[in-house]
């Protein structure tokens, strides 16, 4: 095998500045979360438009750690289905790394959380951060409960980073017309599916989105997120 250097994620000082880097000076902090590969080193090159500043008072190894999960959750949440005020959507996982800062950003959005967990300290986590309800599905069955937090409703969205063990039932806790959004396969791949499916869920939406689909440079991307 050729030898390379592994590592998505660091943060660090720039110390030189080419001919993309107008945005960028000597010495400012940065983080980036994304390709090319080989941030396991003291000293790298990387293309200006990958790399963003650290903001004072966060320390470099919190924005190296926060990069993948804050980008992930920010597209999930305001580009893949854009979630508002008065929505209700359902997170499984929401202790994870995503799950807990999703939980305080949908919050924040005035969205309605119904978080699964597989133990009560992992739902007493959620709950600190935002989650409004919780299920612990080694308990309890996430579907029933999540027609009965939704009045027989269902959600507008599910996010399922967990895949084959929750995929299918997800289905089953949306609106018509909801969404699907699965990022993710923690239990393993899920089984293909039928598209007559989706009609006969409600006529919902699947989608299968990637975050490296949604950054390929800072500088395309702004917005108040």
């Amino acid at each position: 095998m050729t030898p390379f250097t592994p590592g998505l994620e660091a943060a660090g000082v720039v110390e030189a500045i080419g001919e993309d880097g107008d945005d960028l000076s000597v010495g400012d902090r940065v983080a980036y979360a994304s390709a090319p590969i080989g941030a396991y080193a003291e000293a790298r090159l990387m293309p200006a438009g990958r790399v963003v500043k650290v903001p004072e008072g966060i320390e470099d190894r919190t924005a190296a750690a926060a990069m993948l999960k804050g980008m992930t959750t920010q597209y999930l949440l305001r580009q893949t289905v854009p979630v508002s005020a008065g929505d209700t959507i359902l997170f499984h996982a929401a202790a994870g790394g995503v799950g807990l800062m999703a939980c305080q950003w949908a919050s924040r959005l005035g969205v309605t959380v119904i978080g699964t967990v597989s133990s009560d300290e992992k739902a007493e986590l959620a709950r600190q951060h935002g989650c409004t309800h919780l299920i612990n599905y080694a308990q309890e069955d996430f579907v029933e409960r999540v027609r009965e937090l939704t009045d027989g409703k269902g959600v507008d969205v599910v996010y399922d980073a967990v895949g084959k063990d929750t995929f299918l039932g997800g289905f089953d806790c949306l609106r018509p017309r909801g969404h699907m959004v699965l990022f993710g396969a923690s239990s393993g791949a899920p089984d293909p599916i039928d598209p007559a499916l989706l009609q006969g869920k409600g006529s919902v939406y699947l989608t299968r989105p990637s975050l490296f689909n949604y950054i390929p440079d800072r500088i395309h991307h702004s917005g108040d997120d």
